[in-house]
């Protein structure tokens, strides 16, 4: 980076000496130009050809047609708050009086019917639904109609959060990230203030798509986006090729939000002071480092105020009243997702399989299961898969699990997700939807089995000893090596919070 700035003034200079009338500056910011024309192009990791096997009516939104509703069928209730292109009311429905959000766009604002309103909103997983769009008759100003959300202030929420609370709420907007991704659409703006939580409902949704735009490979986007605090390096430092993971480092900056109860995180007080503040944590020469690979020439003005900063632990910033927030898993997290690299960040997918979640995911299968079969949790050896054991009939039913960087399956199935057996249909695991999978879901008869195993379940694991099935060896149920008191593999346990699955051993037959 040095190097590359020496060379843009030696070239300066040479130019000033032979044309004295010109001045170093002018010469200094055209040549700046010239070499971020040069910068590496760079491509998202995942989901990149999306839009390109779309047809373009899907993503050229300039030419969409919006269907308009009826005005007459809202009726304005109280105002909830305004920003620099909207005012936002509580509204009802009166065709089926219903609560809805009416966002009135003021006039000569068209750019909100863009990808992310238009197409993404409905239907998405853990995305605000749009229910119609109005234009006022006289002035012919449109107006957006979303869903109700009962939504609590997030300064106020998030300080009442407990460390499952918060690692579940980020793996509900990790589902909804992943989705937009899928569907090829960054949202751009990221942060509490769009993110709306029903916390007595345990609901979250996405909201704003306002600057929600198409990602196309090599294609340069304005970074005139996101919110200060919650804005990306490569917004800070004008790369404009970036991608969804833009939408990662947002999260990033929330979950440091969270568990560090800091809010914001890197708190800015304008886009060079946001910078200095983000190198402050992870280092200068880290920055330097990722300029020099995509060829980016840093703005002259960071030349008084950036200094030299080395990267600090994030061990530094836990203190008495949130230490009970944070984990290694959780710091491992963050690391992974506060890159200054935008292709070193976890994509949303991966993110969600990571061990952060693990919690999460293991709860929502245990509820999942309430109503699928009779029996226990016994976590087996190296391969990280569940199995569920029947106490009454000895059958073994394998569950398998997304987490920790990759999707498992039982050995011989053929099938991701879901969890099966002989004489069940799949059940649908946390985070996938029905159509994703070939059959229906059908619990009713194993619900009615669960209630004639309430007793034989009370019985501690360490009790049972191992049991055979069917005579075949291969079909020996696992027992823990070692004392184990707990019997059960509850979600409270401390392989669970802290060490996943935890290595077990065969047993003995009887």
């Amino acid at each position: 980076m040095l190097i590359k700035c020496s060379r843009i003034a030696k070239l300066c200079i040479k130019q000033v000496c032979n044309e004295g009338s010109k001045s170093y500056v002018r010469h200094f910011v055209n040549n700046v130009a010239y070499f971020k024309n040069m910068a590496v192009s760079s491509q998202a990791r995942v989901y990149s050809d999306v839009n390109s096997h779309k047809p373009r009516e899907y993503w050229d939104y300039e030419s969409y047609v919006v269907d308009w509703g009826q005005q007459d069928d809202y009726q304005l209730v109280r105002k909830l708050g305004r920003g620099k292109y909207s005012e936002v009311f509580e509204a009802i429905n009166v065709t089926n009086n219903e609560k809805c959000v009416v966002k009135i766009l003021k006039p000569g604002i068209s750019r909100f019917l863009t990808p992310g309103n238009c197409y993404v909103v409905g239907g998405g997983t853990n995305i605000i639904t749009l229910e119609a769009v109005v234009k006022d008759p006289v002035s012919r100003t449109p107006a957006l109609i979303f869903e109700h959300v009962n939504n609590t202030d997030f300064k106020q929420l998030y300080q009442t959060l407990t460390d499952f609370d918060i690692r579940y709420y980020l793996y509900e907007l990790l589902k909804a990230l992943d989705y937009c991704h899928s569907m090829g659409i960054m949202h751009r703006d990221v942060k509490p203030h769009n993110v709306m939580i029903d916390h007595e409902n345990r609901k979250l949704r996405l909201i704003d798509w306002g600057l929600a735009e198409f990602y196309h490979p090599g294609q340069e986007y304005n970074v005139r986006v996101a919110s200060r605090y919650f804005k990306g390096p490569e917004l800070l430092v004008d790369y404009q090729m970036y991608d969804y993971s833009l939408d990662m480092w947002s999260l990033g900056c929330m979950l440091a939000s969270m568990i560090f109860r800091k809010e914001p995180f890197f708190h800015g007080h304008d886009n060079y002071d946001q910078l200095v503040r983000i190198a402050k944590v992870l280092g200068t020469e880290e920055l330097y480092e990722y300029l020099d690979k995509y060829h980016i020439v840093l703005d002259p003005r960071f030349n008084d105020i950036l200094g030299r900063h080395s990267r600090k632990r994030w061990e530094r910033f836990v203190h008495s009243e949130n230490q009970h927030l944070v984990s290694p898993e959780a710091l491992d997290f963050l690391d992974k997702l506060l890159r200054y690299d935008h292709l070193e960040r976890l994509t949303a997918r991966d993110a969600m399989d990571h061990a952060y979640f693990f919690a999460v995911v293991i709860s929502s299968c245990k509820r999942a299961m309430q109503n699928v079969v009779n029996g226990f949790f016994i976590p087996y050896s190296s391969d990280r898969l569940l199995f569920f054991i029947s106490p009454r009939t000895g059958s073994r039913i394998t569950i398998s699990i997304p987490f920790l960087g990759r999707t498992l399956s039982p050995p011989g199935s053929g099938s991701l997700g879901y969890i099966t057996n002989s004489r069940s249909r799949p059940t649908y695991l946390p985070g996938r939807e029905r159509h994703d999978y070939p059959q229906g879901l059908d619990v009713d008869e194993q619900a009615k089995k669960e209630e004639k195993t309430e007793e034989r379940q009370k019985i501690p694991l360490s009790r049972r000893g191992g049991v055979r099935t069917g005579g075949d060896p291969s079909n020996e149920v696992p027992t823990p090596t070692g004392s184990s008191s707990r019997g059960r593999f509850g979600i409270g346990s401390t392989s669970t919070r802290r060490l996943g699955l935890q290595r077990w051993g065969k047993g003995k037959e009887r």
